[in-house]
């Protein structure tokens, strides 16, 4: 859902930084398809342990590498409700 909201808009060159918690890992996986279908790869990951033992977060870059195809990002909660798949 992320993505769809957020890489339409970056120009192909760009990136896009998110700010994951601990299941990044996961996340990733489930957004692998919708990554590549509006044009970004995953370029790097950075994961870290918060201070006190707090959790796990992550910062992931993707970068647009082409156009997203025109029917993205689709309106309203629509991405929420229907995940790219």
């Amino acid at each position: 859902t992320l993505v769809e909201y957020l890489l339409p808009y970056v120009k192909v060159g760009g990136a896009v930084l998110l700010y994951k918690g601990g299941n990044y890992l996961e996340d990733l996986t489930e957004a692998k398809i919708a990554i590549e279908k509006l044009g970004g790869v995953v370029d790097e990951v950075y994961s870290f342990k918060l201070p006190n033992n707090m959790g796990d977060r992550a910062i992931i870059k993707l970068k647009k590498i082409k156009h997203t195809p025109t029917q993205f990002p689709r309106l309203g909660n629509l991405p929420k409700l229907k995940p790219i798949s």
